[in-house]
């Protein structure tokens, strides 16, 4: 029984996963990355949350540090770097001014 309620779980969870990583891609081309980031905190205890592509990532960093929202901005940078490191020297760059300046 137990096992038929988890499946069902996993299955709404995954259902609203990819609505929602459909709803964060539009938020960005729409050029709202506020709501695209109010959309990713609200679904990150939901299965894992979203999985972001480096674009995606980028454009919050890009927002959020103009927005100087420097500290949220950190974990995404950390990220960046941990996922795509061969195309991370700028973020490394800037996450390492951000720790020394504070």
């Amino acid at each position: 029984m137990f096992a038929k309620v988890d499946a069902r779980q996993k299955t709404r969870d995954e259902a609203r996963l990819a609505g929602a990583q459909e709803q964060f891609a539009t938020y960005l081309k729409g050029g709202n990355p506020a709501a695209a980031f109010l959309l990713y905190e609200k679904m990150k205890d939901v299965a894992g949350g979203l999985q972001l592509n480096r674009g995606q990532l980028l454009a919050l960093v890009k927002w959020m540090h103009g927005e100087k929202r420097w500290s949220d901005s950190a974990p995404f940078m950390a990220e960046l770097i941990a996922r795509f490191p061969a195309e991370a020297d700028p973020i490394r760059i800037k996450l390492a001014r951000y720790a020394w300046s504070n």
